[in-house]
């Protein structure tokens, strides 16, 4: 994280209550609201406390172009903010963009302290803000349930510091080999938390067709925001089926990458008369990566054959594996558990976030898995 070591001089050493931890949480709550709608923009969350301790004003930043979270907090908590202390998840911005400076807005509003999850690792803030309202005799401590924050931002943070999505791959591990996950799968344990973030699925149509009725699936079960970008890797557009491009709602952003679409006008019109994007460029992980991180999105869940996702994981736009092992003995785990057999298999050194099975008859397993990039093969 690029942060101005000047700027930050005049912060305070970190000194919470369990007073500032739960007005933290609670801003943290009122930001997870507008998880996967605020791409390119992370989510935040405020709570304002009047001189005398008492929550006057909340607020959190419910899409780009909105006013940012502060904003609506200040608006509710009006003159009662005046003197007042300020909870944020994420360090306030200091910098014109599609909205005016928060940090104007807290000195306007005559705010005495202001306390800051985290450091906004976005070069244009970067302890900018909050060095500016120390700058102005604001008392700024930065660092409150930091660990939560930097949690829920991860996908915004990690696009900033790698020019890709945060990427997510569920798979299914059965007799010895990894396949494509079915659509419910995708749906267990850290998988259904992330579907709620998400603002891309890639689908890799290219070998043997497969994904989009997951996609589908997911789509008639309710777990696909309309935000989310739906994104098919095709080189054969002919070969797509027309019924993937129709949904209820226009709005729906539906993309088509090919290698190249000479010969193939036919086949783009019929698309493009269903509202489908078709883009060429070339398809392999990392350029699919940029692409999406050219359109803003922060996070996108992967649909791949085991061959690309390895070749995905090897890009760098992975970096979480769930992995549903269904395993035919009770106490067989064909070294599926060991997060250095998962790293030997996909040519990145893993570690275990969790695991948890259940052995009935067969032994069924759930594993989340981190790419380690502090450590090797």
């Amino acid at each position: 994280m690029e942060v101005d070591e000047e700027s930050m001089a005049e912060i305070q050493e970190p000194s919470y209550s369990e007073s500032d931890r739960k007005h933290m949480r609670r801003a943290l709550h009122l930001a997870a609201q507008a998880l996967g709608k605020t791409r390119p923009n992370p989510v935040v969350g405020c709570v304002i406390l009047d001189q005398e301790g008492v929550v006057v004003g909340e607020g959190f930043h419910p899409k780009a172009g909105q006013p940012h979270a502060e904003v609506f907090a200040l608006k509710e908590a009006g003159d009662r903010a005046r003197g007042g202390t300020v909870y944020v998840t994420l360090e306030p911005c200091n910098h014109h963009g599609k909205t005016p400076p928060c940090v104007d807005a807290l000195l306007e509003a005559g705010i005495k302290k202001v306390v800051a999850g985290m450091v906004d690792p976005f070069p244009l803030v970067g302890g900018k803000g909050l060095a500016r309202l120390a700058d102005n005799g604001v008392e700024v401590v930065v660092g409150c349930e930091e660990g939560k924050c930097q949690a829920l931002n991860r996908p915004f943070v990690h696009r900033v510091q790698h020019g890709t999505p945060l990427g997510f791959l569920p798979l299914t591990y059965s007799r010895q080999d990894f396949v494509r996950p079915a659509p419910a799968t995708v749906q267990l344990g850290d998988g259904g938390k992330a579907l709620e973030m998400i603002d891309a699925i890639v689908v890799d149509f290219n070998v043997k067709g497969e994904g989009l009725q997951t996609v589908a699936a997911l789509q008639t079960a309710g777990l696909l925001q309309d935000e989310v970008v739906r994104i098919v890797l095709a080189n054969d557009l002919s070969a797509l089926p027309v019924e993937w491009a129709k949904h209820k709602k226009a709005s729906v952003r539906k993309v088509v990458l090919t290698i190249s679409i000479a010969g193939q006008e036919a086949a783009v019109e019929v698309l493009e008369g269903r509202g489908v994007e078709v883009i060429a460029m070339p398809t392999d992980p990392l350029a699919v990566g940029k692409y999406m991180h050219g359109l803003g999105l922060l996070s996108a869940l992967w649909l791949l054959c085991p061959e690309g996702a390895k070749r995905a994981v090897k890009a760098g736009v992975v970096q979480d594996l769930w992995i549903h092992a269904t395993l035919q003995e009770a106490d067989d785990l064909d070294g599926v558990d060991d997060p250095d057999f998962i790293g030997r298999q996909f040519g990145r050194p893993m570690k275990m976030s969790v695991m948890s099975c259940d052995a009935v008859g067969t032994k069924a397993c759930l594993l989340s898995l981190t790419v380690d990039d502090t450590a090797t093969l």
